[in-house]
């Protein structure tokens, strides 16, 4: 999974629009790249959560077969991808 190193790049692409960029130390640009990485990851869960909520759309695979898990089967794509990002 590279999407978080993505987002990481986009970060820095976006913050390097501002000319106060150079001022700051390397290790606040690092943090503010992983915040903005993990930050996009939840949005996006939060996106999949109001689609399966709003439309029925199963993109947190809450349904197997028609049928609804329970538990911690019901969170194990949520968890991964928050993990992976």
């Amino acid at each position: 999974m590279i999407s978080g190193a993505l987002l990481f790049g986009l970060a820095w692409a976006i913050l390097g629009c501002f000319k106060f960029k150079e001022e700051l130390p390397a290790g606040i640009l690092c943090l503010y790249g992983v915040a903005f990485a993990v930050f996009c990851g939840v949005l996006w869960e939060c996106y999949e959560f109001t689609c399966d909520g709003l439309f029925a759309m199963n993109l947190q695979r809450y349904l197997s077969a028609g049928r609804a898990l329970a538990g911690r089967a019901a969170l194990l794509d949520t968890m991964g991808d928050l993990i992976a990002g």
